[in-house]
């Protein structure tokens, strides 16, 4: 039987954690950097800002904040590091980034149900009883003030002890997940159709119902167990998965299209009309500033239909 408290396991455990936290930490990155084109399509207004994009920022900056406390836990701190501080930072961006993912995916079941009473009500208050375990686990009198952390001297590190009292914690976040991801893969079944939408819609479902279940359930399972600290840390897949969902589903809605290939407009020349002809021909023009302004920053179709309302011909017989 693998004594999971001796000094010797949670050494050589410490080490894989290192490996673990350096792969998810590299994800991540990748992730972070390879979509600031979205935010940068927001920032130079070529996509509407929207509230919403408040949260799903605070969810990337809560999670990089995550991985970067981690990371500081396995660079050999000295004696006079604050082991404590360390835990409650470290838990107030990852707790804060899990509660805004789960806030980003009961909104879009909110949506998909036309805001029912009934589901907006059970939704909110999911969230909300998994908000207030959380601040109770880092405020409260029997939070995290009452787990042991001590700085290892064989790995150099903060480890937490009794990690088992944040069991309830993890367990009332898994179930106001569970209830926020059905009630949006429901939605989605419920209004099922042939589109495109629909589509995205029911596969980012999926593959939420799945982040969900592979991020938390082993966590649940360790915190019962009790095993040694550095084998059940959070790591930033749900985040990955909320932020993939919320990006997909703007870009769908409101696709940026390129202004490059925009030419100028030229006008046919008129053709003289015989004397004599019954065909009378009335052009109403306006000035090149009054048409050209500001058409070209807007899309194909509201280009188009701009067009035909500055100009207009009128041919009468």
């Amino acid at each position: 039987m693998v004594n999971w408290k001796d000094a010797a396991t949670i050494a050589e455990q410490f080490l894989e954690f290192i490996e673990i936290t350096h792969f998810c930490a590299g994800i991540f990155l990748w992730e972070f950097l390879s979509t600031l084109n979205y935010e940068y399509t927001v920032y130079t207004r070529k996509r509407p800002f929207r509230w919403t994009l408040i949260i799903y920022l605070l969810i990337r900056y809560a999670t990089m904040g995550t991985i970067l406390c981690y990371m500081i836990n396995t660079t050999n701190i000295s004696e006079q590091f604050d082991c404590m501080a360390w835990l409650k930072v470290t838990y107030a961006f990852s707790y804060g980034s899990l509660a805004l993912a789960s806030a980003l995916i009961g909104m879009r079941a909110i949506a998909l149900w036309n805001r029912h009473w009934l589901v907006f009500s059970l939704n909110v208050i999911a969230w909300l009883v998994n908000l207030g375990f959380m601040i109770f686990s880092i405020n409260g009198p029997s939070g995290i003030s009452l787990n042991k952390i001590v700085r290892d001297p064989i790995s150099k590190s903060c480890v937490a002890l009794n990690t088992s009292e944040n069991a309830i914690n993890w367990v009332a976040t898994f179930i106001a997940d569970f209830v926020l991801l059905v009630s949006m893969l429901w939605g989605v079944l419920r209004t099922k159709n042939e589109g495109s939408l629909w589509r995205l819609l029911y596969h980012q479902g999926v593959v939420w119902t799945a982040l969900a279940t592979i991020a938390e359930v082993p966590t649940v399972t360790f915190l019962e167990l009790n095993l040694n600290g550095t084998m059940f840390q959070p790591i930033a897949r749900k985040s990955i998965g909320a932020t993939r969902l919320y990006r997909d589903l703007a870009k769908f809605g409101n696709p940026v299209t390129s202004t490059d290939c925009i030419h100028p407009i030229q006008f046919a020349t008129l053709l003289p009309i015989p004397s004599g002809s019954s065909r009378r021909t009335r052009v109403y023009t306006l000035p090149p500033s009054d048409i050209f302004t500001p058409l070209a920053s807007m899309r194909g179709q509201d280009f188009a239909l701009e067009i035909s309302k500055r100009v207009e011909v009128e041919q009468e017989v």
